[in-house]
């Protein structure tokens, strides 16, 4: 099979879970002898080249907005515009000559299907409605979570632009598929779909185990972005009382997003047992995962909780979300504990009795690994999404 992903947010820049889920099954597609393409619309700040291949995957990166020489007066003068003036410059030029690239890639190369995320980052900054043509192939949108899921989830008020930018989407797919069954019920109500949308989890390469002795019994880890979306803050709160029970306890937050709020949520002492990282590669974070005794992930809102699989497979117990697919991800008590993100205590005293129970813990840790085997390894998930991919075609009119 001949493969197309559209994605703008494919490695090494500071990817989230859909350019990482992209990478991994786009990689596993091409070790099972299919033909895989990338192709994105990015900024000229994400980085990456124009062209390459990532282990037998061909990436093609086109660029919007204006291309400035970094630190030149032009530059210096271009960063104080508003963001929308930054965003918007030259989009619709830009979006055309993407669109004609696809077009020719899908003819010369021969492509038998598109799968489109449902959240692309250009969409929304790019400076007007973006719409999705006809193709001679089927075009299948994967929901890994819009705009509008994502703000229904956090209780906010939704832009009418862009609800209807994801409406138009949904309803221009020739198949719709989801990465959990809350995000497929979640936008099924929504938007009234009619459409199968079928759930298709997102899965991860199994690795070898690491030697339980190699964990610190103080290191504490959350992953994601810093925004309150991921909970984030409320991982805060909770490390406030968390640092008074067991002092002893660090916490190292992984992510990109901006840190000054975070730190003023945090008390003298708890801010001396608080490290912030950055956006770090996810090889690196894997790492982290091997070496840490809890990862902590009480978000508001997930489509599918990779980083919570992440960990797992690394043997790092998961604190995380009773909501969105926090339940499709942690049996409760069985390979994890899931806790209310609005609830700081049931966080807090959740963080001390994992961090406290070195056996819970290593139960936590064998029945994740479990877990993610049965459920999440991207060996058979590929096989299945090919599968899916050829139900799509057969149904496409010719």
């Amino acid at each position: 099979m001949r493969i197309l992903f559209i994605c703008d947010e494919y490695p090494p820049g500071k990817t989230g879970g859909i350019g990482t889920s992209v990478q991994l099954f786009a990689r596993e597609m091409v070790k099972q002898n299919h033909q895989v393409w990338v192709a994105g619309l990015y900024s000229h700040t994400y980085g990456g080249k124009q062209y390459e291949t990532d282990a037998g995957v061909n990436v093609i990166r086109l660029r919007y907005g204006p291309e400035i020489v970094h630190e030149s007066l032009m530059y210096k003068a271009f960063k104080k515009l508003p963001d929308s003036i930054k965003s918007r410059w030259k989009g619709k030029k830009a979006f055309e000559t993407f669109i004609i690239t696809l077009y020719n890639l899908i003819e010369k190369e021969k492509i038998d299907i598109i799968e489109l995320a449902d959240w692309n980052t250009f969409a929304m900054h790019i400076g007007f409605d973006v719409s999705w043509p006809e193709f001679k192939v089927p075009l299948v949108v994967k929901a890994h979570g819009s705009y509008t899921k994502i703000n229904h989830d956090l209780g906010r008020k939704l832009n009418k632009r862009f609800f209807e930018m994801d409406k138009r989407l949904y309803q221009r797919a020739n198949a719709i598929c989801a990465v959990s069954d809350d995000t497929a019920k979640t936008i099924k109500k929504l938007f009234h779909l009619k459409k199968e949308i079928r759930v298709t989890y997102n899965g991860i390469e199994l690795m070898p185990d690491k030697p339980s002795n190699e964990r610190n019994s103080n290191k504490v880890v959350f992953a994601g972005s810093l925004t309150r979306q991921k909970g984030v803050m409320q991982l805060i709160k909770a490390w406030n009382e968390v640092s008074v029970m067991r002092p002893s306890l660090r916490l190292f937050i992984y992510g990109k997003g901006k840190t000054e709020p975070l730190k003023a949520l945090l008390n003298q002492e708890a801010s001396k047992t608080v490290e912030f990282k950055s956006h770090i590669s996810r090889e690196e974070l894997m790492r982290e995962f091997e070496t840490a005794s809890l990862a902590v992930l009480p978000s508001y809102s997930e489509t599918f909780g990779l980083v919570a699989v992440e960990a797992m497979s690394r043997g790092c117990p998961v604190i995380f979300t009773k909501r969105a697919c926090g339940n499709e991800i942690i049996e409760n008590g069985y390979n994890g504990y899931l806790v209310e993100p609005d609830n700081i205590e049931e966080i807090s005293s959740t963080i001390v009795r994992m961090m406290d129970d070195e056996a819970k813990r290593s139960v936590f840790s064998k029945n994740g690994k479990t877990t993610v085997e049965q459920k999440f390894d991207i060996v058979k998930l590929t096989s299945g999404q090919i599968n899916y991919f050829s139900e799509v075609i057969e149904k496409f009119p010719k």
